[in-house]
């Protein structure tokens, strides 16, 4: 289940020009996850990855992901966040942060 765009984010969507309404219409009847969103929540559970190779850490994220949306930007964005955490949670410097944010918008430009 993909969950439907709230009233607000239609609007602005539309607005923006990243969706039609003939979009909203489709998505709402086909139950089908819009490709834009303006935020996706994003709980973060107790997995224990901290330190764990960096594909069990993506697929630990995709599998958690998924039961909210089911888009390749979104998976994205949750994984940076999720690497910049564990970063921080490391020690390492901002900076190492934002590296990963710019490899993000590098990777997924929007």
């Amino acid at each position: 289940m993909s969950g439907l765009l709230a009233g607000k984010e239609r609007g602005v969507l539309v607005e923006l020009g990243k969706v039609t309404k003939d979009d909203i219409d489709r998505i709402a009847v086909d139950d089908m996850p819009s490709e834009w969103r303006l935020a996706c929540p994003m709980i973060v559970r107790d997995e224990d990855t901290l330190g764990a190779a960096e594909e069990a850490v993506a697929e630990a994220s995709r599998i958690q992901s998924h039961v909210t949306h089911h888009s390749r930007l979104a998976d994205a964005g949750t994984l940076t966040v999720i690497r910049m955490v564990q970063a921080a949670l490391l020690g390492r410097p901002k900076s190492d942060l934002r590296l990963l944010a710019e490899a993000l918008v590098a990777l997924e430009p929007v």
